[in-house]
């Protein structure tokens, strides 16, 4: 793996799907928000926040293992923590102090409009802090030191930012990788020796192939889908990676680049959708209780703007950021060798 590189294609093409995945997000959200295209929502069809959540699920778990181990040698896991804590902290430190402030200008507008009581206060808000989002109740009990009364809640995401409950998931995985991976790698030998036996060398398989593999996957990912109507399925996680897989590694071999304009287009999108995956539930829930128009198609279209205007603002100064954050914090707090 470490020798193994992303060509410029492949990798252009995860950055094409992670922003489709951050503005598909929006789009199923603000479906459900405004009630508008009710066929794009079950039962007739899925989730389409659902299923793009899988996809950064997925996508984030190639990516993460990708870089790690292409690290050398020396690569510990303070290092790995830090590269980490820097890419998400850097957004969502700050996220999560405006979900707080935009919500409580929801209450200022309209009490009484305001659904989201229970959620926002400062308990959930230091739960959140150390995603212990949607853990269970009796250890996020012992880890808060709450009251009696409280322990029977489970804590959720902060306040209207529903979709938080997903970074306390991939946080949690990420540090058991690189936990295992860094600190623990003789618990994965058996893993790394019987890899071998039981994966094809895909590296060597026809470019002709690995299109046709990455079809066929994502050709029977879809049906499932139209069966199922549930992204959630492992089976379709599994199926959809396997597409994607097939797909970088024939994209390897793709010599001719995209347009310059195109290529730039979908990385500057995707460089803020991490930032707009956290920030654009509270500003649709906002606009939606309280209408800037009387249409509810012109209101999703005027969310959808300035849900991403104040995405790329937000990232400008962290998201965009962190390799530099990452950085600092290395040394600071790793002393030099």
């Amino acid at each position: 793996m470490a020798e193994y590189k992303l060509s410029e294609n492949s990798s252009l093409a995860l950055d094409a799907l992670r922003a489709f995945a951050s503005q598909a997000v929006v789009v199923g959200h603000g479906i459900s928000f405004f009630g508008i295209w009710q066929s794009l929502q079950p039962p007739k069809f899925l989730y389409i926040q659902n299923l793009a959540v899988v996809v950064f699920f997925v996508l984030s778990g190639f990516l993460i293992t990708y870089a790690t181990l292409r690290k050398s040698t020396g690569y510990r896991f303070r290092e790995f923590f830090i590269d980490r804590f820097a890419r998400i902290y850097s957004a969502y430190g700050v996220v999560l102090v405006l979900v707080w402030l935009i919500d409580r200008f929801a209450i200022y507008l309209d009490p009484a409009a305001y659904g989201y009581y229970d959620s926002l206060n400062w308990r959930t808000f230091v739960g959140n802090t150390f995603m212990l989002q949607d853990f269970p109740r009796g250890e996020v009990h012992s880890l808060l030191l709450l009251g009696h009364d409280d322990a029977q809640r489970v804590i959720t995401s902060l306040g209207s930012a529903r979709p938080f409950w997903t970074l306390a998931i991939e946080w949690w995985i990420y540090m058991g990788f690189g936990w295992i991976v860094l600190r623990r790698a003789r618990s994965v030998v058996f893993f790394v020796l019987l890899a071998p036996l039981c994966v094809p060398r895909l590296g060597e398989v026809r470019t002709r192939t690995l299109f046709g593999g990455a079809l066929a996957f994502g050709g029977l990912s879809m049906l499932l889908l139209y069966s199922t109507k549930e992204p959630y399925d492992p089976k379709y996680s599994a199926l959809f990676a396997a597409a994607m897989l097939c797909g970088v590694l024939a994209l390897d071999r793709v010599q001719r680049p995209p347009p310059p304009w195109l290529a730039a287009a979908i990385r500057f999108v995707a460089n803020y959708s991490f930032t707009l995956y956290l920030l654009h539930y509270t500003i649709l829930a906002l606009i939606a209780t309280h209408p800037i128009v009387d249409s509810p198609l012109g209101n999703f279209a005027l969310a959808f703007v300035i849900t991403n205007v104040a995405s790329i603002i937000v990232a400008y100064f962290t998201e965009f950021r962190h390799r530099a954050l990452a950085a600092w914090l290395k040394t600071k707090l790793i002393s030099s060798p």
